[in-house]
């Protein structure tokens, strides 16, 4: 204890006779730091601070509560103590951190941003921030067909101006009982308002009828209109909502005519992508509304529920019978007050089934998830399923088309290789499985999987710095050597003493040691492969059946990285 402590004081001494950094402070051998929750902690070699202390322009008081992050290469939140104060503290031994400061917008006061700057072993950067009050832009909102003021509305702010991400350039709120809304805090530049009635409010049908619409009466952005703020007033935007048309109906089986009841219903406009409306299904019948549709061209999609759903056998469709939303039938709006009535007949699709065993004994495998893709990376249509208790999976409601059939394990679950069709188990991206032809409604049997078991054994060690401290929640990646695409791969993480226990399947891995960006670190150490200084090269660790491999360690190139809170001894001399 006695040894270390001596380290750390010469280790502070020469970072403290570092000359001064512009915009940052040295701290004085003979310093303590008071952090947001009143700790004194020690500035050590290898750690730097941001800090600072946010008030308000007008009072000139600290404002407590207020909302601060640190993005760079790690990034982190904190909160203004009741002194307004906040702090970050960052590992830097292996040089500089830059990082950026952003204070989010705050009741009536407006958000500051700043460029990129250094964190610097031994330092203190000093960042403090006086907001100014902001504008204020508040409106009630009406409908057009009712007295009463409408509750539940979204409303959302934009900026025209600001730079994405700045603070307070997009802000949500919400109508009261009263219709009432507002922003505070809106810095200088130019903004819009949209106003959707249905977001949050799937299902409440007085809502779901009007139509969600830009300030200014516009359907789309592009068109809606911009309030300019030049000073800190209050701008008043009240707001009109307007019944919509609607697209309703039925939808049924076509093999039955049954209707079914568990599906969604979306229409989407053609020409306006931004414009997207859900239906409303009354629960227990076949029936849907979408509402609050503008005039416009637009393509009604009908997906089928999951798994045990009355729909379930049934193919998703874009009107009229297409798999494609490119060639789905357009229907046309041409005024709000329309109602266009539409019945959609879901065809029977084709079954996918087959049995999973245990490819040595034979035995059924329960607990996989099977599922099947065409090759396409987004598809409204792809379906998945689980094994039964005899190793039985089904998946119905596919389209003509021919398909990729996979099974997946997950942690917890049976100690199986992941596996193609046809017998090809998955640890890469090039394991490609054969192809299943499906004609709807036509059942494809036997797409059968025989599974390979694999054995497990046990990787421990340490992760430290160069002095022997151990680093806590450095990340441990354990990447299999026969893999090229990250398949298989197992992560596990260091406690507060940087020891680390993982159990993984038997096989060859590279072991790669990497920073965490949610620790304190913040970016300062290098990664390192085992065996290795650095990701240059490569030293397999071979985990037997069974077996603990130990040791399987790292010491991080960086200097000391002393605890957080520390009690402070000062250098006295003699």
């Amino acid at each position: 204890m006695k040894k270390h402590l001596v380290r750390s004081l010469l280790c502070v001494v020469s970072l403290c006779m570092s000359p001064f950094v512009s915009g940052v402070r040295a701290a004085s051998c003979a310093e303590t730091l008071l952090t947001p929750s009143g700790t004194t902690t020690l500035l050590g070699c290898g750690y730097g601070e941001s800090s600072g202390i946010i008030r308000a322009a007008d009072t000139g008081l600290p404002l407590p509560n207020v909302l601060v992050t640190q993005a760079g290469y790690s990034y982190r939140t904190t909160y203004t103590d009741v002194n307004g104060r906040y702090a970050f503290q960052y590992q830097t031994a292996n040089g500089p951190t830059s990082v950026s400061t952003e204070v989010a917008q705050t009741g009536r006061y407006v958000g500051a941003i700043t460029n990129l700057f250094s964190v610097v072993s031994g330092t203190v950067s000093t960042m403090n921030f006086t907001l100014t009050v902001g504008a204020v832009i508040t409106g009630i909102v009406h409908a057009t067909d009712v007295v009463s003021p409408l509750q539940n509305v979204s409303v959302e702010l934009l900026s025209t101006t600001a730079p994405a991400y700045t603070p307070g350039s997009v802000q949500f709120a919400s109508t009261d009982v009263n219709g009432y809304y507002q922003f505070q805090g809106i810095a200088p530049g130019g903004y819009k308002l949209y106003f959707d009635p249905t977001l949050g409010n799937t299902f409440v049908i007085t809502l779901n009828k009007y139509m969600p619409t830009w300030y200014g009466g516009a359907g789309d952005a592009a068109s809606g209109a911009v309030i300019s703020v030049t000073t800190p007033t209050t701008i008043t935007a009240n707001m009109l909502l307007s019944p919509g048309a609607t697209i309703e109906g039925d939808v049924l089986a076509a093999d039955t005519g049954a209707g079914l009841t568990t599906y969604s219903a979306s229409a989407y406009s053609v020409d306006k992508p931004d414009v997207r409306a859900t239906a409303v299904r009354y629960y227990g019948t076949s029936s849907y509304a979408i509402q609050g549709l503008r005039p416009g061209a637009y393509r009604l999609a009908v997906t089928p529920g999951g798994t045990g759903t009355d729909s379930q056998d049934y193919i998703g469709q874009y009107y009229n019978n297409q798999v494609s939303s490119t060639l789905g039938d357009l229907i046309t709006i041409t005024q709000v007050t329309q109602t266009v009535g539409i019945t959609v007949s879901l065809q029977r699709g084709g079954v996918i089934t087959g049995m999973v065993r245990d490819a040595n004994t034979l035995q059924p495998v329960t607990g996989g998830v099977v599922a099947v893709d065409n090759g396409v990376i987004v598809n409204r249509f792809n379906r998945q399923t689980s094994t039964d208790a005899t190793g039985v999976y089904t998946i119905t409601g596919l389209p003509t088309d021919h398909y990729h059939a996979s099974i997946t394990f997950y942690p917890g679950g049976p100690m199986y290789n992941s596996q193609v069709y046809n017998g090809h188990d998955e640890i890469s991206s090039t394991v490609v499985g054969n192809w299943v032809n499906v004609t709807a409604p036509l059942t494809v049997t036997n797409v059968n999987f025989g599974l390979h078991r694999y054995f497990t054994g046990t990787v421990t060690g340490r992760v430290t710095d160069l002095l022997g401290q151990g680093i806590m929640y450095a990340s441990v990646q354990l990447n299999r050597t026969d893999s090229t695409s990250g398949y298989g791969r197992v992560y596990a993480y260091t406690d507060v003493s940087g020891y680390y226990t993982t159990t993984t399947q038997a096989t060859d891995y590279f072991v790669e040691f990497t920073r965490n960006t949610t620790s304190m670190c913040g970016g300062c150490y290098n990664d390192q492969f085992y065996g290795q200084s650095s990701l240059s090269a490569h030293t397999a660790v071979h985990v037997a059946p069974g077996s603990v491999v130990s040791n399987i360690s790292a010491a991080f190139a960086c200097g000391i990285a002393p605890p957080r809170y520390s009690v402070y001894v000062p250098l006295v001399a003699r």
